[in-house]
C-alpha cells in the first residue's frame, strides 16, 4: 500500500506543479520516464529538471514536453523557453507548427538570458532562415552578444568563424582573442571537447604564424595541454619544438596505439613503424605493446567479416582466426616473453590454453608458465603456477607444489593467493592442517579487502579455529564479506544466527533479515538448506 501511495503522490506532485494546465495527461507518462532525478526534480517544480524531463519526452510525449517547458519558462529559465520555441517551430506530433508563437518565445528567451546560450541558439535560427529569410548580419550580432555574455559555445564558434573565414572576414587576431577566452573558462568535463577544438586551431596558428608569432615550442605546449599524443610523439621524434627524445617519443606512440580501437590510420601506422624501428631499446615492453595492438586489429578484422556475413545472409557465422594478424600477435608476444616480460608470458599462457590467436596447445602453455614462474618474480605468474598445480592444468595435480607456489605468490604480494594458501592450511591440502597459519594468511588477504578471506576469517572467529572464539567479531567480518559481494556467506550466516550454530546466541530477526537480502532466484533455489530457510523466514 505504501508503494501505491507514493506512486500516486508522485503524479499529484507533477500535477500540482502544472496545476495551471488542467489538461495535463498524467496517466500517459510512460513508466520508463517515472524514474531518475529529472522526474523527481520535475515533480518539485525545479526548472532545470523540468526542462531535462521535457527534453527526454519531446518526441514520445510532445504534449507533456510542451507543458513542462511552459512551466519552466514561466519561472524565467531561458533554456526551457528556447526549447518551447523550438517545439512550435518544428511542430512535433500533435503540436501545430506556429512560426509567430515560436518567434514570440525566442524573444522572451533573449530577455531572460543571463548566460548567453539563448543568444547563441537564436543566432543559428537566424542564420538558417528557420523563422524567416536568413539574416546573417542579425545572426552575427547574436553570436557576438552570446560570446560577450560568456557563453562557451558562442565563444568557440566565433573563434572558428574568424579562423576559417565563415560568416566573418578571416581574422586570426580576433580568432586568437576568442580562443583565449574559451581557454580561460573554468575547467569542467563538459568544456573539454570545446577546448580541444580551439586548441587545434591555436596549435596550427603557432605552427604557421597566423595572428601570432610563429613558434614550434608554443605549438608543442598546446599539444601537451590537449593531450594530442600523436603530435607530442612526432615532436619528440623529430625535435620539433622540443629536444628530440626517443624514450619519450616511444612513450607517446605507445599511448597512440593503446587508445586506437579502430582501423589503422596514418598516425597509428607511424607509431607502429617507430616502435618496431626502436624495439631493441626495450624489447620486452615494446613487443608486448605491438602484440596488444595487433590483437585489437585482428579482432576488428574478424568481427567485420562476421558482421558483413550476417548483413548479407541474415545469420551469424564466426570468422575468428581469419585475420593474418593473429600470427603477428603471437610473434611479438613470444619475442617479449623470451626477454622475461611477465605480461607477455601471462598472455601466451592464456592464448595456448584457450586457443586465442593461436591453436590451443596445453604443453606449450605449461612450458611458458614454468619459464615465467622460474625466470620472473611476477606475482600473477607465481599464482598461475600454483593454480595449475592445484587443478592439474597442463600438469598432474601436485598439492605440495601448489602450496609452495602459493607461498611465493603471497610473498610477491598476491592477495588471492593468500586466501588460497589459508584454505590449504585449513583443509590440509598439500600440507598438514594448521589453523593458526590458515588464520595468518586469511588475515593478510582480508586486510586487502578479499571477500572470501573475510568470510573464512570470520568463521574462524565464530568457530574458534586458530584464534580465540569471538562471535561478535566473526559475524562482523562475515557481514563485511557479504557487503563486498560474497553472497555465498548469506545462507551460512543466516543459519548461524537463526539456529544458534557454534554456540552463537540465536537472533532470528537479524538472521532472517540477512537471508531476505539474498537474491530471489537464489532464495528459491532447490537446495535443502535454502529451501528450509526460505520456508522459515517467508
Amino acid at each position: 500500500m505504501r508503494k501505491i501511495a507514493l506512486f500516486f503522490l508522485s503524479f499529484l506532485c507533477l500535477g500540482n506543479v502544472l496545476a495551471q494546465h488542467p489538461c495535463f495527461p498524467v496517466d500517459s507518462i510512460p513508466q520508463y520516464l517515472k524514474s531518475g532525478k529529472d522526474y523527481e526534480g520535475a515533480c518539485k517544480g525545479d526548472p532545470e529538471a523540468l526542462t531535462q524531463f521535457a527534453t527526454s519526452c519531446r518526441f514520445s510525449n510532445p504534449e507533456i514536453s510542451l507543458l513542462c517547458f511552459k512551466n519552466a519558462s514561466e519561472q524565467g529559465y531561458s533554456i526551457a523557453t528556447v526549447r518551447l520555441a523550438d517545439l512550435y517551430l518544428q511542430g512535433l506530433n500533435g503540436i501545430q507548427r506556429d512560426i509567430e508563437l515560436a518567434k514570440h518565445y525566442y524573444q522572451v528567451a533573449l530577455k531572460q538570458d543571463v548566460t548567453g546560450w539563448a543568444h547563441f541558439a537564436y543566432a543559428y535560427r537566424c542564420a538558417s532562415g528557420a523563422l524567416a529569410k536568413a539574416d546573417i548580419e542579425q545572426a552575427k550580432s547574436y553570436w557576438l552578444k552570446g560570446a560577450e555574455m560568456g557563453n562557451l559555445e558562442a565563444q568557440c564558434e566565433l573563434a572558428r568563424f574568424y579562423y576559417e573565414g565563415e560568416y566573418f572576414e578571416q581574422d586570426y587576431v580576433e580568432a586568437k582573442k576568442w580562443i583565449d577566452k574559451v581557454l580561460m573558462q573554468p575547467a569542467a568535463s563538459s568544456t573539454e571537447y570545446t577546448k580541444s577544438t580551439v586548441r587545434k586551431m591555436l596549435a596550427d596558428m603557432y605552427e604557421r604564424g597566423l595572428g601570432v608569432e610563429k613558434s614550434a615550442s608554443n605549438a608543442f605546449q598546446v599539444y601537451l595541454a590537449d593531450s594530442n599524443w600523436v603530435k607530442i610523439a612526432e615532436c619528440y621524434e623529430t625535435g620539433h619544438g622540443v629536444k628530440a627524445n626517443v624514450k619519450k617519443a616511444l612513450l607517446y606512440y605507445e599511448k597512440v596505439l593503446a587508445n586506437n580501437f579502430m582501423e589503422v590510420d596514418d598516425a597509428c601506422q607511424r607509431a607502429v613503424d617507430f616502435l618496431e624501428k626502436n624495439s631493441k631499446s626495450n624489447s620486452g615492453h615494446i613487443h608486448f605493446i605491438l602484440g596488444e595492438h595487433y590483437a585489437r586489429q585482428a579482432s576488428l578484422f574478424d568481427n567485420r567479416l562476421a558482421y558483413d556475413y550476417r548483413r548479407q545472409n541474415g545469420e551469424y557465422k564466426s570468422f575468428y582466426g581469419a585475420s593474418p594478424l593473429h600470427d603477428k600477435v603471437i610473434e611479438n608476444w613470444e619475442i617479449s616473453a623470451r626477454s622475461g616480460y611477465a605480461k607477455a608470458i601471462s598472455q601466451l599462457v592464456d592464448c595456448y590454453l584457450t586457443g586465442n590467436h593461436v591453436k590451443a596447445d596445453t604443453l606449450k602453455a605449461t612450458e611458458w608458465l614454468k619459464f615465467g614462474a622460474s625466470k620472473t618474480k611476477d606475482k600473477d605468474l607465481l599464482y598461475k603456477m600454483a593454480w595449475h598445480n592445484a587443478k592439474g592444468i597442463g600438469m598432474p595435480v601436485n598439492e605440495a607444489e601448489a602450496v609452495k607456489w602459493y607461498a611465493k605468490a603471497v610473498k610477491a604480494g598476491h592477495h588471492v593467493a593468500a586466501t588460497n594458501l589459508g584454505w590449504c592450511y585449513e583443509n590440509g591440502f598439500g600440507c598438514k592442517v594448521n589453523n593458526k597459519k590458515a588464520v595468518k594468511y586469511y588475515r593478510i588477504a582480508a586486510e586487502h579487502g578479499e571477500a572470501l578471506a573475510l568470510n573464512n576469517l570470520g568463521f574462524a572467529y565464530i568457530r574458534g579455529l586458530g584464534v580465540s572464539v569471538d562471535h561478535e567479531k566473526g559475524i562482523a567480518l562475515v557481514q563485511k564479506a557479504i557487503e563486498k559481494g560474497y553472497t555465498q556467506a548469506i545462507p551460512n550466516l543466516s543459519q548461524v544466527l537463526i539456529f544458534g550454530r557454534f554456540d552463537v546466541k540465536p537472533d532470528y530477526e537479524k538472521g532472517a533479515a540477512i537471508f531476505r537480502s539474498l537474491d530471489d532466484s537464489l532464495r528459491h533455489a532447490n537446495y535443502e538448506c535454502l529451501a528450509s530457510l526460505n520456508s522459515l523466514v517467508s
